[in-house]
């Protein structure tokens, strides 16, 4: 299947599970955590109310 065959719809779980064969593994893990609620969306650090959006607390 070519990239310009691809249809995605209005749910983005449905798109994820379209997309998620043209990723390699680390992009599929990746988005398995996010979307399990693993990892962070943005992929920054939090801690606690002290972290400012936009900036990486280290």
């Amino acid at each position: 299947m070519s990239v310009n065959d691809i249809k995605l719809t209005k749910d983005p779980l449905k798109n994820i599970y379209i997309m998620a064969p043209y990723l390699d593994e680390a992009g599929q893990n990746r988005v398995f955590g996010m979307v399990c609620g693993l990892l962070g969306f943005s992929g920054e650090k939090e801690q606690g109310d002290k972290a400012e959006p936009g900036k990486e607390v280290v």
